[in-house]
């Protein structure tokens, strides 16, 4: 009674451990996105209503994440020149 179906396991999601800003050296977290921890909580406040999720989704991107993975691009960018 073989109908030739093949049946697919969906592929087990991984996720990438989470950074916290507290367990980086603040020397190790100036040279890795150019500010202090104090400038870029400051920043955060500026921009967080501005790239808040608009959804209620329970995995939505956090404006802190957001910040951060910008300022690892641009400090890639920037080292291209």
């Amino acid at each position: 009674m073989d109908a030739g179906y093949v049946i697919r396991r969906r592929r087990e999601r991984r996720f990438s451990r989470r950074i916290l800003v507290n367990d980086i050296p603040d020397d190790v977290f100036v040279s890795r996105y150019r500010l202090r921890k104090a400038g870029v909580r400051r920043v955060i406040e500026l921009v967080r209503q501005d790239l808040q999720a608009q959804t209620i989704r329970g995995r939505a991107i956090s404006v802190e994440t957001k910040v951060r993975k910008y300022t690892q691009a641009q400090r890639i960018f920037l080292s291209q020149y």
